[in-house]
């Protein structure tokens, strides 16, 4: 049975041993009751041996540990054994605002027809702010429908993707048995949050940056080429459009779920275009598998998104190696400045 007011943390470690210590003590600080389940994923670092010895220290803190099957599996084991009425995601280097779960829990208690608690995200590096996100939406109560539009706006800013925005019922998490994806690699999260929501009636919105992303590695994201990222890719469309088609019905949004697709296909552009190989037979093959995909220029004719289709167009009638190494110098210059 769960218990009530208890709210569980669950925070999946790999190899996490410089700023776990940070991110432990700034949950610690939270002045709530707590568990914190402390998933240790195979670090071969010194990982393990810290997360033991703060739960020697604190009672709260529990420590799972398996073998590495990845971050999926992580969060999903520490789900299985979750005791709090309510469940929050956080990785091993971020951080929460002072006093956020207190306030999210006086929201619950204060709207007891509420699914979720949603807010907002800010970036930083370590002594840096870099930017935060928010919407035109004011803080308040929502029902789904309200919330979801426009998808677009919601899915550009990450705010609907974020797992770690959330205060989610863990009872809807266990009943309706949500469980992240542990087949792909990237977007399991997504369609973690975008699954939950489809059980959400209702939800209360805070906006404010009470999550903070730390870039302890700010280059990780910029030379990790993302193998399958098409694919799951695929597989977060499947399901927000299960997630539309159950809250609006015939009044599916069509120009917004293609607009997100445009979106989308740009990303798997930029990924390509950002992680030039030394095949370059491979690199322009995959251009031409994403250009080629069945929905692609509906996307565009919704979304009226020029940027993609100049893009596409330019690999279909230039489909050439020194193109594409410019185009990858261009973005490298504008996203690493």
């Amino acid at each position: 049975m769960l218990k009530r007011n208890l709210i569980s943390i669950i925070i999946p470690v790999y190899n996490a041993s410089a700023f776990i210590s940070n991110t432990i003590d700034n949950l610690l600080a939270q002045e709530v009751e707590k568990e914190l389940l402390l998933v240790n994923d195979g670090s071969t670092d010194n990982s393990l041996n810290i997360l033991n010895d703060y739960a020697q220290k604190y009672s709260c803190i529990k420590v799972l540990n398996q073998t590495n099957q990845g971050v999926s599996s992580a969060r999903n084991h520490a789900i299985e054994v979750a005791q709090g009425e309510f469940l929050i995601f956080v990785d091993s280097d971020d951080l929460l605002e002072p006093g956020t779960l207190q306030k999210c829990l006086n929201i619950y208690h204060a709207n007891n027809d509420i699914d979720c608690v949603v807010f907002t995200y800010k970036c930083c590096k370590p002594n840096l702010f870099v930017f935060d996100t928010k919407l035109y939406k004011k803080s308040g109560l929502y029902t789904i429908e309200q919330w979801l539009m426009p998808f677009s706006v919601l899915h550009k800013t990450s705010i609907i993707n974020c797992i770690g925005t959330k205060l989610y019922r863990t009872s809807i998490l266990k009943d309706k048995n949500i469980r992240f994806n542990e087949d792909i690699s990237y977007c399991e999260d997504v369609g973690f949050t975008t699954i939950y929501l489809k059980y959400v009636r209702k939800l209360f919105y805070i906006n404010e940056p009470l999550y903070c992303y730390m870039f302890v590695n700010p280059n990780s994201l910029m030379t990790k080429y993302m193998h399958n990222y098409p694919m799951s890719k695929k597989y977060l469309h499947m399901q927000q459009y299960n997630l539309l088609k159950e809250v609006y019905g015939e009044n599916f949004p069509n120009h917004e779920y293609y607009r997100v697709l445009a979106l989308d296909l740009y990303s798997c552009l930029f990924n390509e275009i950002m992680h030039v190989r030394t095949d370059k037979n491979e690199s322009i093959l995959r251009i031409k598998e994403i250009a080629s995909l069945p929905y692609i220029w509906k996307s565009i004719i919704h979304a009226g998104f020029s940027k993609i289709a100049i893009i596409l167009l330019l690999f279909k009638v230039i489909p050439h190696y020194p193109f594409l190494l410019f185009f990858n110098r261009l973005m490298f210059v504008k996203y690493s400045s």
